[in-house]
Formats: structure tokens, sequence, C-alpha cells
């Protein structure tokens, strides 16, 4: 799973102060829709390729606002690893930089 890989081999490696209990929800977040629609094609296509009258999900319904707040938290916890991963780069590269200079 490429979560594993980030949070394991990379995350380590550029930021250590990110709690815990924060990559372990977003790992639970992401293992539930893994379980669900491991192919990422369900929540995109409410019904069966092969048979229109069977739904691709279970259940029919589900809590749309509870899925949009989860969903924002993913979001912003992503666009702040977007924005670590950016400065980090960006320091190593002036690091880079100033060795190369002198």
């Amino acid at each position: 799973m490429l979560w594993k890989e980030y949070r394991n081999n990379i995350l380590s490696k550029i930021e250590s102060s990110i709690c815990k209990d924060d990559l372990d929800k977003i790992e639970m977040i992401i293992s539930e829709f893994d379980k669900k629609d491991s192919n990422s094609m369900k929540f995109r296509y409410p019904l069966n390729k092969n048979d229109f009258l069977t739904r691709s999900l279970d259940k029919p319904y589900f809590d749309l606002k509870n899925f949009k707040n989860i969903i924002d938290e993913v979001i912003i916890f992503f666009n702040e690893q977007s924005l670590m991963i950016t400065n980090y780069q960006e320091l190593k590269n002036q690091s880079l930089d100033n060795i190369n200079w002198e």
C-alpha cells in the first residue's frame, strides 16, 4: 500500500513531529476505503458495470455529511503533507547550493 511506504520510509525521514494518532487515523480511513473499494470504482460508479440494476456499494445510502467531513480531514492532512515535502525539498536544495557555492 502506498500509504505505508510514505508513512514508514518517507515521512519518517523528513518529519518526526507529526502525532502518531493523526497518522493512525489517516491510515484507518485509507484502510476503510480500501476494504470497501480497493479498485476505486464503487464510489465513482454507483451501479455495477455488467448489471445496471445492482448497486456498487453494499449499502444504497450512507451519511453524506459524515463522508464529506472525513474526506475534508484527509484533504487537509495531505495538503499539509504536500507543503511539508515542498519545504523540505527547498531546504535541501538550498543546503546543496550552499555546499556547492563554497
